[in-house]
């Protein structure tokens, strides 16, 4: 027999799922960006992540507080990296 309940319960258990995992990401990007901004007051750092095809997000934070994130295309075998500097 067909029960009315479950589908909406499976619907459920998904979305909490969805949720429970845009969680974590936000934690762990919050993080990532709290560690960058204590590290910017006297160093500045570069994260690259490939994006695939040739392109890659690079985020950086500048000595002095500031931060940006720059879009690359064309950047020859991207990989996921990390510089320092002073």
């Amino acid at each position: 027999m067909w029960d009315a309940g479950s589908e909406g319960t499976e619907d459920h258990d998904m979305k909490r799922r969805l949720l429970g995992i845009a969680s974590v990401l936000s934690l762990l990007v919050c993080m990532g960006v709290g560690g960058l901004w204590v590290r910017s007051g006297g160093k500045t750092d570069v994260c690259m992540v490939p994006t695939g095809r040739g392109t890659a997000v690079l985020f950086t934070s500048h000595s002095g507080g500031w931060g940006e994130i720059t879009v690359v295309s064309g950047w020859p075998q991207p990989r996921l990296g990390w510089w320092s500097g002073d």
